[in-house]
């Protein structure tokens, strides 16, 4: 991760590609990207206007992974795997508390 950046307004794939190119370039631009890992969204994924058409029309060679979580999260609906899908869920969340998890009972 290199930046947070707030994108007002819209969050057009035309947006987000502007937001990561200006922080990307600070680095060496977007050649030197190894992967993209997106949440499935339109914005991100659209083949023309989306992220990733604009990643190709700007002959940028990027792979574009989808996030794991989600990954397991579609898994587990289909494979109806919900206990496995819960334990995921509650670690993921005691990650995402920090240390106000060492205060509450689990």
């Amino acid at each position: 991760m290199l930046d947070l950046i707030p994108c007002h307004g819209t969050t057009k794939g035309s947006d987000i590609f502007e937001a990561v190119n200006k922080t990307v370039v600070k680095y060496g631009g977007l050649h030197k990207c190894s992967c993209i890992v997106t949440d499935g969204a339109k914005a991100m994924t659209g083949t023309v206007t989306g992220f990733a058409g604009l990643l190709i029309q700007n002959d940028i060679d990027c792979p574009l992974l989808h996030c794991i979580t989600h990954q397991e999260a579609l898994c587990g609906k289909s494979l109806r795997q919900i206990n496995a899908m819960k334990v995921v869920i509650r670690i993921t969340n005691l990650i995402r508390v920090g240390n106000r998890a060492l205060t509450q009972k689990i």
